[in-house]
This record gives C-alpha cells, sequence and structure tokens, in this order.
C-alpha cells in the first residue's frame, strides 16, 4: 500500500502534517550545515593586554578543490589587541579553517588567556601589588618606586606607621576599561 495513504490514516488529511513521504526523508547534509569550530587559546602578557598589541598568527589549512584533491595552505590572522581586553575574550574568524566538498567551512575562534605576572595581579579592572617592608621601614617610613605597565615610575611615599596588610590605592592607575577611563592600582 502507498505509505501516504497509511500517514493519512494516523495524522489526517492535513496537508500541513509534519512529514510527507513523497517529500522523501530529510537530507541529513543540509539538517548539519552548521560551520564546526575550531577552538584555540592565545597566551598573553599582562603588559599585552594593558597596552593592546597586534598578534600575528600563522595557521595551516586543508582546501579541497572541486576534483577532489587536497592541498594544504597557510594563512597569517591579524588579532587586534584590545588594551583592557580580559582572559575569555573571543576573537571569531568565519571560515578561516578547513574548507572541504560537503563539509561546512569551520570557524575559529581565539580565546585569551593571561599569563601569570611575576609584579601584578589583576582583579577586574584593578591592579594589586604586595609591598614588603622591613620592620624599620615600617616604622619609620621610606620610599618606594613601583614601575607600572606602560613605564612609568610611582613614588610610595610612606610617612606614618604602617601595620601589616595596610593598602593604599592609587585611582586611574590600573587596567584600561572599554569606556575609556581605568581602573585602580592597590597596593597592599
Amino acid at each position: 500500500s502507498n505509505p501516504n495513504n497509511i500517514f493519512r490514516t494516523f495524522f489526517g488529511n492535513n496537508s500541513n502534517s509534519f512529514f510527507n513521504v513523497s517529500q522523501g526523508m530529510p537530507n541529513m547534509f543540509t539538517m548539519n550545515q552548521r560551520p564546526t569550530i575550531i577552538t584555540k587559546k592565545i597566551k598573553c602578557s599582562l603588559e599585552e593586554l594593558y597596552n593592546g598589541r597586534i598578534k600575528k598568527l600563522k595557521i595551516s589549512r586543508k582546501v579541497q578543490d572541486n576534483s577532489g584533491i587536497v592541498r594544504t595552505e597557510t594563512n597569517i590572522l591579524e588579532i587586534n589587541i584590545k588594551p583592557g581586553w580580559k582572559s575569555g575574550t573571543k576573537i571569531n574568524f568565519k571560515g578561516a579553517g578547513d574548507i572541504l566538498i560537503n563539509k561546512p567551512k569551520q570557524d575559529i575562534h581565539f580565546i585569551i588567556e593571561e599569563k601569570p605576572h611575576p609584579v601584578f595581579k589583576r582583579k577586574g579592572d584593578d591592579l594589586r601589588i604586595i609591598i614588603n617592608l622591613s620592620l624599620k621601614e615600617a616604622l619609620c617610613g621610606t620610599e618606594k618606586e613601583i614601575k607600572t605597565l606602560d613605564g612609568k615610575n610611582l613614588k610610595l611615599a610612606i610617612k606614618n606607621i604602617i601595620s601589616p596588610g595596610m593598602i593604599k590605592v592609587y585611582n586611574g592607575e590600573g587596567m584600561p576599561t572599554k569606556y575609556g577611563n581605568r581602573g585602580n592600582l592597590v597596593i597592599k
């Protein structure tokens, strides 16, 4: 018997039924046309995330021509790292991955990963630093010089008695933000 009659028996004679045998099964290839995504991490120093930088990355990809021959192609992708970007920031390159017949183009997503810094720690848009003082410096006072990520020298004058864990904040000396201002530098 005709499969359409069997479906009409179960689902009625509605032409808007969800399945029509005469139309055939949906093509599995057309159902899976989303591009595949390749994810790669880019390690950036705190200085690069503070000042911004253009990074050039060399990638290799497979490209298949109409005759079915696959060749390897290298490309240079430029990533313009903006001042203030954070770990987890994603940069997308649509269609920059493999190009193979009967497969969707591959997208490449790069994710920023911040390298640890030997002096500063980042917390949001603030930079934090810990300074160790001798007992004499804590009681009698001292002057310390801190080199910031943009190369400036900040003078920290300690004139009062300092207790452990005391904090001094320099407004506007932290990481750049997308709104054009800066976070704070927190000295402990």
